[in-house]
């Protein structure tokens, strides 16, 4: 160290640092004090500018010490901890010290009945000060003064506070400076006179704002209910919140160290207690929040628990609801009568309080029991008469452990019997000394439980402990302080209480917190090809039953099946049944799973599969949701396997299925879902096979998301946005074959799949109608009035088995491959044949084909396909159980010819509602002509037009067609080239887009108060006025529409005069539509 002139210090003397970090660290030069002072205080009010000040090393040196601690006490350490204190009076050995001590437990208290009063601190050296934090004890100020003084004579006031009722004031934003810091009390919140348990002042670093949101001050809670903590905790400046702890007086509770802070209180002892929430900044800095005090009760054990009567039974559930308005009452005369409770575990019970109504017992003892059947007496009382109405006896239990509590009375006061408003219970459950197995652990028929029980958790007075199951004593030893395990084996299935039951030396017996374990039933599930098959279980208690499910929760049991074994509908999904144990008394185990594996080709997906019919015998839906369908004429009939009874015929007339529950208003669940089903048929009538309704029975009044054949066989789908928007297949299916159809709709638009493969599609339709009111799923028949083809019949006349219906799922190709089980792509002669069928596991599969093709590969192929591959594949998959049904695809292979024919240009675009072909050639030699062939699919090609060709040419020739299609959408196009030979080649594949043709709805028409007019397709894409014009040609109204795909607008009749009107829609100001209206 050095002087003032740098020379060496002989003596150095020691710098003195104490806890706050905010006093001169020695006995520095006298030249240096100064000038050291004020940097300290010009940085601590965060003032950066020293200029002007002289420096020598030693305070510079001193003074960056003293800044890199003032950084980090000032705001969070408690200035006045452990300083001195002076009060105007002090008794009873509580002196100003203790105020001062950071000890919550002592406290300074005035002299009684005195204002004013005051205390004061002392820090030591001057101080910023930003907070002042009060802890009062009952004996709180409700006016007082925060003063401050460099003195302890010249006080100035910084903060005036009345009206106060707070145990905990934290007082912030003083912003001001000072040695000593006074609370000079004006008015006494209570008769006594001024008392603090802690007195604690901080710098000026701002500490974070912190309050106690959760619970509410004077909340009251049960002992057994989880508490809610919440806090609001905000850092000041560019900190952050680090941690928030909650508190029970000076007890933690718990920490949180991320937002929301939130905690939850659990087993929070009975008693009042005063929560506070402390916030910790990022520099340490913390706060606590203004107290909030909350009281928690005793658990009344009895409250809402069985109740049993020697007479009025029926009414002995009323002494124990918890109701001062209700009442149990025994027959009237006859003695003795009693009431017992149900606790539903064993507790140590240490109080009974009983509220009489007049009609009080004179004599009566409680007594306790394992059983309800042996009883032993915990206390008797006697009443003296005429105590009247609401006598409360407050019975105190030593050493009382049961289950069942028992008033029993043997004398009466009054000529009545004996009525109770309310028999309330209270006690504890002992240590939890069952370590194992975890509570709602589960076995398996017949069960074994390897109980560990932790003696040494009971305690060292503890002297015997037994083991009970159901109550009944399963084991019993002396204490030890160590674990020790008890094989409990043989479990029937069904569900089991594990309790111990402790007996200490001083005569108290506890019974530690029961324990519940399940016991399910075995099952042996199994796999079938088709067939059904037969699940079982075993396990049962004696005499017990079984009862069989599709859900493992909830749900109706299978009617009927109450055996061990159960034999499934025939096999056509994976699909898992739940089977439960019923003992003698009725009493249900938890379900087991019976799983049965499909071993097939077609494989439903089940990921968002809502309703699934599978037809078996019945219209049960196989997803277990039991949403069950109403068959209503059909008859059952062979599906696609020859299975007997496994698909449903309707006869086209009055056959039709419905579902049993509805779907709500506006069924959003199915703006995006997925239909698939099989069907065979040879109408020539048409009819609907799926579809939704708002109508149960009958014809639905709104209508829509139908699957339909029209007369000629070929297939819709369809929509209605304010107009019927249908896709549709070229080919017809009403061959006599089965056939699997899939339609979906989502985001990706609207698809139909026939066996597979793609056939229609309008990728602008996304959603379905909205109704306003519940739809039904119908099949088979349905209202179809205004759709386009509208077939010869509503109703179905065919087969339909293996319905599915999935929410919010668009199948994705691999789905749509399991639903028919195999697959295969058209090709080109020389290109790969592929062959698909479903992947299962553990399965051999076996292909066979034309010219004696045979693999037993999943997925085999057949590179430099020629048309010889063409043909019917057949591919089966099998186990050591069964061999599944065979399913068979059709190969094309197409031949291609090289012909001189060289096309340079092929195109297409819309024109109106037709579309425009062209095309053109630079060379054609022995060129017969071409084929135009369109599709709505690019799959299957269908001719429309032969366009003769040039023969030889050996210059340019242009072609040209205009195609008029039936069908919106995408429509593809090739072109066939055809020489004088017959030899054949095909263009590539072109594409053209086709938007409905605009059609309009004005209704109602005539009209009262309001028309609406709305039109399928985008009129609005440009300029869009709406017109109305009466009947003199005056111009009434003109609405300018907004821009939307589909469009649907309002007209408000209210103001004009009945008559008739003529309404005119323009874009871009071409007249689109004209309608005459009338207003009634």
């Amino acid at each position: 160290m050095v002087n003032d002139d740098f020379t060496p210090v002989r003596r150095p003397k020691l710098l003195y640092l104490p806890s706050t970090g905010n006093r001169l660290l020695g006995a520095l030069p006298a030249a240096v004090r100064p000038r050291l002072r004020a940097a300290i205080h010009t940085i601590r009010r965060g003032q950066m500018g020293i200029a002007g000040l002289r420096w020598n090393r030693t305070a510079l040196v001193t003074l960056l010490f003293l800044c890199s601690l003032t950084a980090t006490a000032q705001g969070t350490i408690n200035l006045a901890r452990g300083r001195p204190g002076t009060a105007s009076t002090s008794i009873d050995g509580n002196v100003p010290g203790r105020a001062f001590d950071g000890n919550t437990g002592s406290r300074w208290e005035s002299e009684w009945r005195i204002d004013p009063q005051w205390i004061y601190v002392d820090l030591g050296a001057s101080f910023p000060i930003g907070r002042v934090q009060l802890i009062w004890e009952g004996a709180y100020a409700r006016d007082y003064l925060i003063q401050v003084s460099d003195n302890a004579t010249d006080w100035q006031t910084v903060r005036t506070v009345t009206g106060n009722t707070q145990l905990s004031n934290n007082l912030t934003g003083l912003n001001t400076d000072g040695r000593y810091v006074r609370v000079y009390g004006t008015a006494r919140g209570s008769i006594y006179g001024y008392s603090l348990y802690e007195f604690r002042v901080y710098g000026t670093d701002n500490a974070p704002a912190v309050s106690l949101t959760s619970p509410a001050g004077g909340a009251s809670f049960l002992q057994s209910a989880a508490i809610p903590l919440a806090a609001n905790a905000t850092a000041q400046g560019s900190k952050t919140i680090s941690r928030v702890d909650f508190f029970s007086g000076t007890d933690l509770i718990g920490s949180v160290t991320t937002p929301p802070y939130t905690l939850t209180w659990t087993n929070a002892p009975a008693g009042t207690h005063t929560l506070t929430a402390r916030a910790t900044d990022s520099n340490n800095l913390t706060s606590d929040s203004e107290p909030v005090a909350i009281t928690v009760t005793r658990e009344n054990l009895a409250r809402n628990r069985p109740a049993v009567a020697s007479t009025r039974n029926d009414i002995a559930r009323a002494a124990f609801d918890g109701n001062l308005g209700s009442r149990w009452e025994s027959v009237h005369g006859v003695d003795p009568q009693w009431i017992y409770v149900d606790l539903g575990e064993e507790y140590a019970i240490d109080q009974v309080r009983l509220t009489w109504e007049t009609a009080y017992a004179s004599d009566f003892r409680i007594e306790v029991s394992s059983n309800a059947t042996d009883w032993t007496t915990v206390a008797s009382r006697t009443n003296a008469r005429d105590l009247g109405n609401r006598l409360v006896n407050d019975v105190t239990a030593h050493h009382a452990t049961g289950r069942y509590v028992r008033m029993f009375g043997t004398g009466r006061t009054s000529d009545y019997g004996y009525s109770l408003y309310e028999f309330e219970v209270y006690g504890t459950q002992g240590v939890d000394i069952i370590a194992a197995p975890a509570a709602e652990s589960v076995y398996t028929a017949p069960g074994a439980v390897d109980v560990v029980v932790d003696g040494g958790a009971a305690g060292t007075n503890a002297y015997r402990i037994e083991l009970l199951v159901d109550g009944v004593v399963v084991d019993t030893r002396g204490a030890t302080p160590s674990a020790y395990t008890v094989p409990v084996t043989g479990l029937a299935a069904g569900n089991y209480a594990l309790a111990a039951r402790i007996y200490y030396t001083d005569g108290s017996v506890t019974g530690a917190s029961t324990v519940p374990v399940y016991v399910i039933p075995a099952t042996t599930g199994g796999e079938s090809c088709g067939d059904a098959i037969t699940v079982s279980a075993a396990g049962a208690p004696a005499g017990g039953t079984y009862r069989w499910y599709t859900v493992p929760t909830g749900g109706a049991p299978i009617a009927g099946e109450t055996g061990p074994n159960f034999v499934t509908p025939p096999v056509d999904i994976t699909t898992t049944y739940y089977v439960a144990a019923v003992g003698p008394d009725g009493a249900e185990s938890h379900r087991a799973a019976a799983a049965v594996r499909y071993i097939g080709l077609a494989q439903p997906s089940t990921e968002g599969l809502t309703m699934a019919y599978p037809f078996h015998g019945s219209g049960t839906d196989a997803t277990g949701g039991g949403n069950d369908a109403i068959v209503s004429g059909a008859t059952l009939a062979p599906d696609r396997f020859g299975r007997a009874d496994a698909a449903y015929r309707f006869d086209g007339v009055d056959d039709y299925i419905t579902t049993t529950t509805s779907f709500p208003t506006n069924i959003e669940g199915t703006n995006t879902f997925s239909v698939s089903l099989w069907f065979r048929t040879t109408t020539g009538g048409g009819g609907k096979l799926l579809g939704m309704g708002t109508s149960q029975t009958g014809n639905s009044g709104e209508y829509d998301r139908h699957l339909y054949m029209n007369n000629a066989g070929q297939l819709l789908f369809g929509i209605y946005l304010g107009a019927h928007l249908t896709i549709k297949t070229e080919a017809t299916f009403n061959d006599d074959q089965w056939h699997n159809v899939v339609a979906t709709v989502s985001p990706d638009g609207m698809h139909l799949y026939v066996d597979g493969a793609l056939k229609a599609e309008d990728t602008s339709i996304t959603e379905g109608q909205k109704y306003g009111g519940p739809g039904y799923w119908r099949i088979g028949y349905d209202n179809l009035a205004g759709w386009p083809e509208r077939p010869s019949s509503d109703h179905f006349a065919g087969l339909l088995d293996d319905v599915n219906i999935y929410y919010a799922t668009k199948l994705s190709p691999g789905d749509r491959t399991g639903l028919y089980g195999a697959s295969v792509d058209t090709v080109e002669v020389g290109e790969t044949l592929e062959l698909r069928a479903t992947f299962l596991e553990n399965v051999t599969y076996a292909w066979t084909g034309p010219g004696g093709f045979v693999s037993a590969q999943q997925n085999p192929t057949i590179p430099g396909a020629t048309t010889a591959n063409a043909g019917d594949y057949t591919v089966t998959v099998s186990n050591a159980t069964c061999t599944s049904f065979p399913l068979t695809v059709n190969a094309v292979v197409i031949a291609s010819a090289i012909l001189p024919v060289e096309l340079v240009s092929f195109s297409a675009e819309p024109a109106g509602e037709a579309v425009q072909l062209h095309w053109a050639t630079a060379l054609e030699v022995d060129n017969r002509g071409f084929e135009v062939q369109r599709s709505t699919n690019r799959s299957d090609f269908e001719g429309i037009v032969f366009v003769q060709g040039a023969g030889n040419s050996f210059t340019g020739r242009p072609y040209a067609f205009l195609d008029h299609p039936s069908v919106t959408g995408t429509v593809y196009y090739r072109l066939k080239q055809i020489d004088f030979e017959g030899g054949a080649t095909y263009s590539e594949v072109i594409a053209v887009r086709l938007a409905p043709a605009e059609s309009f709805l004005l209704f109602p028409n005539p009209a009262e108060r309001q028309t609406t007019l709305r039109w399928n397709t985008g009129v609005a894409g440009g300029t869009v006025l709406l017109t109305l014009i009466d009947s003199r040609g005056r111009t009434v109204r003109s609405d300018r529409l907004q821009e939307a795909r589909q469009q649907e607008h309002q007209l408000d009749l209210a103001g004009y005069a009945p008559g008739l009107y003529t309404l005119l829609l323009h874009r871009d100001g071409q007249l689109v539509y004209e309608s005459k209206l009338v207003r009634r």
